[in-house]
C-alpha cells in the first residue's frame, strides 16, 4: 500500500522556457537622425555580444533585422543567435553602414505594414523548413523603432490587419524615439497621412490588442533597457514558488500558500567567460560551471519550490556576510492555469504580505521543503527526505515585490578569528586616510546603470581560438625546419636575397623530399 507522500504528485515546470523569435524593424525615414542610429547600434551590438556568449539555454533563439525606407529590406534574415557571433557582428556592421547611407532626407513611404507582413512571412517560412516544431522559440515578436509618433505607425499596421495571421504574433512593440526635435514633425505628419490613408474602422481590430506603444528617450540607457528586455523571461505558463505559512485557523491540513513567480535580477557571472573578474573567491574563479545546452534542456524539468516560513526577524539584524547566491525577485503569480478567483485572492494575499513586512520593518526566514515523493536515481529509489533543506531570506521592497536570497546555516559557517586591538590610532594615519577619502566623489545612491566593467568590449573583441585541430598543431610543431643562416652585409656590396637555406643544394634536397612525400601520400 502506498503512503500518502508517495501518492502526492510533485509539481514541476519545464526548465526551458520558450522565448519568441524577434524581428527588429527600423524606420529610417525623416526625422531619423544619425545620432539615433549610432546609439541604437551600440546597444544592439552589446546585446548580441552577451546573447551569443552566455552559457546555458538560449535567451534569444532567433532574430532578424529589417530596414524600412522606400520599401522594406531584410538586412539579416531570421538567424540563430547562440554561438553565431561572427555573423551577427557582420550584420550589425552592415546595419551601421546602411543607416549612415540613409542619413540624408528619406521621405516616409508608409511601408511599415508591408514590413510587418514580410517579417511574418519570413517567420512562417522558417517554421515550415523545420522537420519538427522548435522547442526553443514560440511565436514572433516584432519591434518597430521609428522617430514618428506611435499613432502614425499603428495606423499603418492596422491598415494590413486583414492580412496578418495573428496566431503567429506574440506582440508588436512600437517604439517612438524622442530626440527632442521631432514633435512638430510627428503632429504634422500624422495629420497629413490620416487624410490620405484609407479609413480605419473605429471598432477594435484583432491586431490592436497585440500592439504595445512606447516612447523612448534618445540616450544609451534607454536603448540598453529596451534591448536587454530580450534576455528576460516573462512566461506565465507556470508558477515558480510557493510560500507556505501555518494556517491562520490552526488547521494543519490547510496552510496558507501564496503562489509566486521568480524573476532574475542579474545575469549570473558564472554563465559568462570572465567569471574571475567578478569574484574574489579563488575556487569560484577557477571552477568551470557546466550549463545544459538548449537541446539538452528540452524536456528537463525543475520542481515548483516550496519555502515554509519559520521565523520573522528585524531587518537590521541580518548580517550581510551570511547572505549569498543569486537574488531573485518574487511577485504574485500570473499563471494562466490558475483559476481566476484564486488568482485574485492570491494577489491580494501577496500585497498584504508585502505591506505588513514593510511597515513593520521585518524579514522572513524559511526552509526549502524537499520533494515529498521518492525519485529514481541510478536504478535505486532515493528518499528525497534525506536531502538537506536550505534556508532562505525573504525581504520586502517598497515597489510591492519581495527579494529572496540564500542565507548561511551552521554547516556552511567557517570559524573566523577577529583581530581586536585596543591601541589608539595614530593621528598621522587618520589624517592620511581622511585626505584620501575627501578626494573621492560622494554619491547619494548606487546606480548600476552608471557603472560598467568593460564586459561588452571584451566579449566583442575576444581573441578567437585557433581552428586547427590538435593533430594538425602537433604535426606543425614536429616539423624540423632548417635554421636560417645570418648574412653579413658589407656596405657597397650588392645584396642577394635567398630562401634562408645555407646553400642551393640543401634547398633542392628539401624540395625533392617534399615531392616524394606528397607522391607517396597520393598512392
Amino acid at each position: 500500500m502506498q503512503t500518502s507522500d508517495n501518492k502526492e504528485k510533485v509539481k514541476r515546470r519545464p526548465l526551458l522556457v520558450k522565448q519568441p523569435a524577434r524581428a527588429l524593424m527600423i524606420d529610417v525615414s525623416r526625422p531619423f537622425e544619425s545620432d539615433v542610429a549610432t546609439i541604437m547600434c551600440d546597444a544592439l551590438d552589446n546585446l548580441f555580444a552577451v546573447a551569443c556568449t552566455t552559457a546555458g539555454p538560449t535567451r534569444i533563439p532567433l532574430a532578424s533585422i529589417l530596414i524600412l525606407s522606400t520599401y522594406p529590406e531584410i538586412l539579416m534574415p531570421l538567424s540563430y543567435i547562440k554561438g553565431n557571433m561572427a555573423r551577427i557582428q557582420g550584420a550589425t556592421s552592415d546595419l551601421r553602414m546602411r543607416l549612415r547611407e540613409n542619413s540624408v532626407d528619406n521621405q516616409d513611404a508608409g511601408c511599415v505594414g508591408k514590413g510587418v507582413l514580410d517579417a511574418l512571412r519570413s517567420y512562417v517560412s522558417q517554421l515550415n523548413t523545420m522537420a519538427q516544431p522548435s522547442n526553443s522559440f514560440h511565436q514572433l515578436e516584432i519591434i518597430i523603432i521609428s522617430c514618428h509618433s506611435t499613432d502614425h505607425i499603428i495606423k499603418q499596421i492596422e491598415a494590413v490587419n486583414s492580412l496578418i495571421d495573428i496566431q503567429h504574433i506574440k506582440r508588436i512593440m512600437v517604439v517612438s524615439v524622442n530626440d527632442g526635435n521631432n514633435e512638430n514633425y510627428n503632429s504634422v505628419n500624422t495629420s497629413q497621412t490620416s487624410s490620405t490613408s484609407p479609413t480605419i474602422s473605429t471598432d477594435p481590430l484583432p491586431i490592436t490588442g497585440l500592439i504595445d506603444a512606447q516612447i523612448l528617450d534618445n540616450d544609451p540607457l534607454g536603448f540598453h533597457n529596451l534591448f536587454y528586455w530580450w534576455l528576460t523571461n516573462d512566461s506565465s505558463d507556470n508558477e515558480h514558488l510557493h510560500i507556505v505559512f501555518s494556517s491562520p485557523q490552526g488547521d494543519i491540513d490547510e496552510p496558507l500558500t501564496i503562489k509566486c513567480d521568480l524573476y532574475e535580477r542579474l545575469l549570473s557571472p558564472t554563465q559568462l567567460p570572465f567569471i574571475e573578474s567578478y569574484t574574489l573567491h579563488p575556487d569560484s574563479a577557477s571552477c568551470k560551471s557546466v550549463f545544459p545546452s538548449t537541446s539538452k534542456a528540452t524536456g528537463m524539468t525543475v520542481p515548483i519550490h516550496k519555502i515554509k516560513i519559520t521565523n520573522l526577524l528585524p531587518t537590521s539584524s541580518v548580517c550581510e556576510s551570511l547572505v549569498f547566491g543569486m537574488p531573485m525577485i518574487v511577485q504574485a503569480t500570473t499563471c494562466w492555469k490558475v483559476d481566476w478567483d484564486e488568482l485574485d485572492k492570491n494577489q491580494n494575499n501577496f500585497k498584504a504580505l508585502c505591506h505588513l513586512l514593510l511597515t513593520k520593518d521585518l524579514v522572513m526566514l524559511g526552509k526549502l521543503q524537499p520533494e515529498t515523493n521518492s525519485k529514481q536515481k541510478g536504478g535505486k529509489q532515493q528518499d528525497c527526505q534525506l536531502l538537506p533543506r536550505g534556508t532562505f531570506l525573504i525581504l520586502p521592497a517598497p515597489n510591492g515585490t519581495l527579494l529572496v536570497k540564500s542565507i548561511a546555516v551552521r554547516e556552511l559557517i567557517l570559524p573566523f578569528r577577529e583581530r581586536q586591538s585596543d591601541e589608539e590610532i595614530p593621528e598621522k594615519s587618520l589624517n592620511i586616510v581622511q585626505t584620501c577619502l575627501s578626494q573621492i566623489d560622494m554619491s547619494r545612491l548606487y546606480n548600476p546603470l552608471l557603472q560598467d566593467s568593460g564586459l561588452f568590449e571584451c566579449l566583442k573583441y575576444k581573441p578567437k581560438p585557433n581552428n586547427c585541430s590538435n593533430r594538425q598543431h602537433k604535426r606543425q610543431s614536429n616539423k624540423s625546419w632548417p635554421s636560417p643562416v645570418p648574412v653579413k652585409v658589407t656596405p657597397g656590396e650588392p645584396i642577394t636575397v635567398t630562401s634562408g637555406y645555407s646553400n642551393q643544394s640543401d634547398y633542392n634536397n628539401i624540395l625533392l623530399s617534399r615531392k616524394s612525400t606528397f607522391l607517396t601520400h597520393l598512392e
